[in-house]
């Protein structure tokens, strides 16, 4: 006679009670777990004017220095250090706006250094855009979420999950009650300064990203670019940013809300001093922003290709705004301000910066046309 545990016996009645167990949570979250209606919010775009801005007139006198005709630089930040003190310089450097749009955003010492400088930029005037998945918007990321209650700022969160924000296990599970919708997710990331210089990649931002942990860091690759096809960057955004699927953070949860997740017993106090001593002590968060006034730029043709917002499916209760598009949102060209590139066909070597996601047959590529050359960074 052998005795096995408990585990490796056979019990056909357990299987039908974890099945009643996982029916019954799913009916309970779908009863539970719908999103609040979209409150009335206005669309916006990128600034129509960045050569009148200290970062444009820089760009456009180092390119009238290189003597080229192409409208484009590149800057390949292959390090770490490099991805965080390029972020930083521009939004120290940003006089008008600043657009960012993430996959994940964390709540760690590199995160709060270069938020920091955000709060910093909107306090004297920049215009701020966050734009951030909600997939990971729960525990202790969603202390990020606060940034929608500084003045100067507005954060949206796109494609919202309904489940509860303290808790990142009860928040997975209500994925269940909408499973289709909720497994889409939006992995753009972008970093820009008055539509002038962009970043994008791989990176997202988090300690993981910049190399600041002991162990476990991602190891990417961003591209830094300046000039026209920022224009085409910031058309994506604006794109993103004004669709359906991008709820205000206050339509979510409150700020009241968001301190109340902040109080456990194991929080210090002093959040400010906390934050400070953390960021002195990381070797990522201290360090200087880069000069953007020394770079090197690669003078290139360009071409940004980017999947559209409306390969994710809206929630079903959901509508666009009267009278808002969501697929065609770019603004006219203001004054003689050329008109962006088109994004659609594929000529030269264009830069492509696609979402990490699973593309669908309407994402816009055409590798190997003519033979041509993509240049990818996902």
């Amino acid at each position: 006679m052998s005795i096995l545990p408990l585990a490796h016996m056979r019990f056909p009645w357990r299987s039908h009670l974890l099945t009643a167990c996982w029916c019954a949570a799913v009916l309970a979250l779908s009863a539970c777990g719908s999103l609040p209606p979209m409150p009335p919010r206005s669309a916006s775009y990128a600034l129509a004017q960045p050569l009148q801005t200290p970062l444009g007139q820089m760009v456009q006198a180092q390119r009238q220095a290189s003597g080229t005709a192409y409208r484009t630089g590149f800057a390949l930040l292959g390090g770490a250090d490099a991805a965080f003190s390029s972020r930083l310089a521009l939004v120290q450097s940003a006089t008008q706006t600043l657009d960012l749009q993430y996959y994940a955003i964390h709540a760690d010492a590199s995160t709060a250094r270069l938020l920091e400088a955000v709060v910093q930029a909107a306090e004297r005037g920049v215009r701020v855009r966050v734009l951030l998945d909600d997939f990971h918007g729960a525990g202790k990321n969603a202390q990020i979420m606060r940034l929608a209650f500084v003045p100067g700022i507005e954060m949206r969160m796109f494609n919202p999950l309904a489940g509860p924000r303290g808790s990142t296990v009860m928040r997975a599970l209500s994925t269940l009650a909408d499973f289709q919708r909720t497994q889409q997710r939006m992995h753009n990331k972008l970093f820009i300064a008055d539509n002038t210089i962009g970043i994008t990649g791989g990176r997202n931002l988090g300690d993981a990203y910049f190399d600041a942990l002991d162990s476990d860091n991602f190891i990417d690759l961003d591209i830094m670019a300046a000039g026209d096809a920022v224009r085409q960057l910031s058309s994506s955004f604006d794109r993103y940013w004004n669709d359906a699927r991008a709820y205000p953070v206050s339509a979510l949860i409150s700020e009241q809300q968001l301190l109340q997740l902040r109080r456990t017993p194991d929080d210090h106090e002093d959040e400010a001093a906390l934050i400070q001593t953390a960021i002195q002590t990381s070797k990522t968060a201290s360090l200087p922003p880069m000069n953007l006034a020394a770079i090197t730029w690669i003078w290139a043709p360009s071409l940004v290709l980017a999947d559209t917002p409306g390969k994710i499916l809206p929630p079903p209760e959901d509508s666009p705004p009267e009278g808002m598009a969501t697929e065609d949102l770019a603004p006219e060209p203001a004054g003689d301000e050329p008109p962006p590139a088109p994004t659609t066909p594929c000529r030269g070597h264009p830069l492509h910066q696609p979402p990490s996601f699973a593309r669908g047959d309407d994402a816009r590529h055409c590798p190997g046309e003519r033979g041509q050359r993509l240049a990818g960074l996902d």
